[in-house]
């Protein structure tokens, strides 16, 4: 007993001296002693830190760092404010340090009973009217970091507009990049601990010994002596996380296809500053490069984007959003967008030799991306609802199309979509290739000649399936080598295709067009498969009110109309309602 109390104190200290570190390896150090830890200390110091309060006070300092920057941003902001900006910017990478170590459950833990000698747990936070926020100590930290993830997805959108304009000056899109990315690492690393709780809690509902029976696991509860009464509470705890869950992988993802954009047009204003000549006006006025640690972190932070969206569209893995959830992701976008930010540093590199050894550092984050993107094209060609349009968006770019778009005039929706990812898949398996990452390129380049093989949607699928399993399984030894629909083995395929972009590679996949190109149309989802009933959250996207110490403090109050919806203030409803309109009388007819 007498060693508990060290091993606690020491844990505990670097897990909140995480905000005092600056240096990567002193964080990589506690982080270090964290994973150290066996289930039981970890449970110990997760309920510790749960009486602590630690969740609500990193709910605070992310809104405090939010609404700083807000204010630094604004004309006339005077040096004070801009400095305690700076200093709080180091909060958000802080607070995703914390969510990766997994110690913040997203979940509350199931009621245990008095018998078991436990300490009762804290209620959810509520503010002093009586609002509640759903979930465990992580949930008020991931509800704030989606918040501020919406607000600049719209924010970069706007910026990027235009990217014409943008080229010229690039400054405020370049300034971007880094909070942008700190903000997405937030969003991504609470969807992946919120999934995981839910999965563990579905998982434990539906055993024959019911919720919690384990004893351990991120649940942490027994689960004894439950009542009716408690099961209720519970199951509002699952409907909130599951909400959120879908709010924060749409954020995330939209807020992931933006910042790739931003950064690609960025590259490009940089390589347009680079060749222009002395005198040739505004665009030789721009900066030459982006900074390596800006480059860096767009790339990890698109990483756990396109990973998290992978995992939600493997039903065996996840299934706990909808189909109509999954596409209100906007999935064909961010992988129109992410090869942008994957050519990055290999656009930097070779048009400034400087920039090689930075290139070699970064090669880990372009890898990561590169397979995160192969894995998510795969995740999605497997799923039978949508693999045609998959099938389609992959099919080759036809030349002589011009600017009238890869698809050919036609009445049919899937013509439309033909090609819409042939080019950017292609730079990205370009791209991996010259890092060395054969693999990856090989099962997108495998895929993309399946898609154009005149397949039906069956036997697309099931070559997918095929690619997925041998681009997951490493090593399948024992477990035999998966075989295509037309007998062709999938692991020869990967190679082979590999082996033929090698041997044919072309420079015009790394075309500087590519960073500025158009997004592809958004798909159309149902409003209902928008709505948040039980969730806390202003549903303005353009909302800044980060003034209150929580989400929930702010009480923010359901539409009218729907109840599906929930604003801060009458100000946010109004800026919100051109686009609520045309979906609060459906939000309505779905709920009712």
């Amino acid at each position: 007993m007498a060693s508990k109390p060290s091993t606690f104190h020491t844990v505990l200290r670097a897990t909140l001296d995480f905000r005092f570190y600056s240096e990567p390896s002193k964080e990589a150090m506690a982080v270090a002693r964290l994973e150290l830890m066996g289930t039981a200390e970890r449970e110990e110091l997760s309920s510790r830190l749960v009486r602590a309060g630690l969740g609500p006070s990193l709910d605070r300092a992310l809104r405090l760092a939010f609404t700083a920057a807000d204010r630094a941003s604004e004309p006339g902001a005077g040096a004070d404010v801009k400095a305690l900006a700076a200093d709080l910017a180091l909060v958000p990478p802080r607070v995703n340090t914390i969510l990766q170590s997994g110690l913040q459950m997203m979940l509350q833990p199931l009621p245990r009973s008095a018998a078991a000698g436990d300490s009762p747990q804290p209620p959810a936070e509520s503010d002093s009217a009586g609002s509640k926020q759903p979930g465990g100590e992580g949930f008020g930290v991931l509800v704030t970091a989606v918040k501020r993830a919406r607000v600049l997805g719209v924010l970069l959108e706007g910026l990027t507009a235009d990217a014409a304009q943008v080229l010229q000056v690039p400054g405020t899109l370049a300034a971007l990049l880094e909070p942008a990315s700190s903000v997405l690492m937030c969003v991504g690393w609470g969807v992946n601990r919120l999934r995981d709780q839910l999965r563990e809690r579905q998982e434990g509902a539906a055993s024959p010994a019911g919720p919690g029976s384990g004893g351990g696991g991120s649940g942490g509860s027994s689960g004894r002596g439950r009542t009716g009464v408690e099961a209720a509470p519970v199951a509002e705890d699952l409907t909130a996380g599951r909400e959120l869950l879908a709010v924060a992988l749409r954020s995330a993802c939209v807020l992931a296809t933006q910042l790739a954009r931003a950064a690609g047009i960025c590259v490009a204003s940089c390589l347009a500053v680079r060749t222009a000549a002395p005198g040739n006006g505004s665009a030789s006025t721009g900066p030459r490069s982006l900074p390596a640690s800006a480059v860096r972190e767009v790339l990890y932070s698109l990483n756990y984007a396109v990973r998290e969206l992978a995992t939600s569209c493997i039903p065996e893995v996840c299934g706990l959003l909808s189909l109509e959830q999954l596409l209100a992701c906007q999935p064909h976008r961010l992988l129109a967008a992410a090869p942008a930010a994957l050519m990055c540093p290999l656009m930097e590199a070779s048009a400034d030799p400087s920039r090689l050894a930075q290139l070699r550092t970064d090669q880990e984050a372009i890898v990561k991306l590169a397979s995160g993107i192969s894995g998510a094209v795969v995740a999605l060609a497997t799923m039978e609802e949508v693999s045609g349009s998959v099938r389609a968006w992959l099919q080759v770019l036809e030349e002589g199309l011009g600017d009238e778009g890869p698809a050919k005039e036609a009445e049919d929706g899937e013509a439309q979509e033909r090609g819409l990812l042939w080019r950017p898949l292609r730079a990205a398996a370009s791209s991996a290739l010259a890092l060395g990452d054969a693999r990856s390129a090989g099962v997108i380049m495998a895929l993309l000649r399946v898609a154009d093989g005149g397949a039906v949607d069956s036997d697309f699928r099931a070559a997918a399936a095929g690619l997925r399993a041998t681009f997951l399984d490493a090593d399948r030894a024992g477990l035999g080598q998966p075989v295509l629909p037309d007998g062709t083995n999938a692991e020869r395929l990967i190679e082979q295709e590999a082996r033929r972009l090698s041997s044919g590679l072309q420079g015009d996949f790394f075309a500087a067009e590519l960073f500025v190109a158009a997004l592809p149309p958004e798909v159309c989802v149902p409003p209902a498969a928008l709505a948040v009933r039980r969730l806390r959250i202003c549903g303005n996207p353009r909302c800044t009110n980060f003034g209150a110490a929580s989400e929930a403090a702010l009480n923010p109050r359901p539409c009218a109309g729907c109840k599906a919806v929930r604003y801060c203030n009458r100000d946010c409803q109004r800026e919100a309602w051109p686009e609520h309109r045309s979906a609060c009388a459906e939000l309505k007819a779905a709920g009712s």
